[in-house]
């Protein structure tokens, strides 16, 4: 990864990250030790807050979100991803999140570091890598 790329985190990784997974860990400790400082939509954010079952589960994650830059949603952001959906909600499946999620890294001149390539490859303009261990 060049070191001017800007990257923001898929919330699958952060999900790997959340379960302890060693390649995501490792991810992240590279990027911080490489001086970056990893981005994360808010979207990722609310959607680990989703997950979070038990008051402990919840503080956890607010743990993990304050390790990275929590990017919040623009207008711009959200125009970009009401035209992402009006354009590839049928045709490709996408959902509001990743609509939102891919519209925030479009908008940040960001890489999206994801395992779940084929969710956004199709997205001109965005720029996609598998992080670690394969993708879908």
């Amino acid at each position: 990864m060049a070191a001017a790329d800007r990257v923001i985190l898929d919330s699958d990784v952060l999900i790997d990250l959340a379960r302890g997974d060693a390649l995501a860990v490792d991810l992240v400790d590279g990027l911080i030790s490489q001086g970056e400082r990893p981005a994360i939509s808010i979207i990722s954010e609310m959607e680990l807050f989703l997950g979070a079952r038990t008051k402990v589960e919840q503080r956890s994650v607010h743990q993990l979100v304050q390790r990275f830059e929590v990017l919040p949603v623009s207008e711009m952001i959200s125009v970009r991803a009401r035209n992402l959906t009006v354009r590839y909600a049928r045709s490709h499946g996408l959902t509001i999140p990743d609509a939102f999620i891919a519209a925030t890294a479009i908008a940040n001149r960001a890489l999206l570091l994801t395992r779940n390539v084929r969710h956004f490859s199709y997205i001109p303009r965005l720029r996609v890598r598998v992080p670690y261990g394969g993708g879908a």
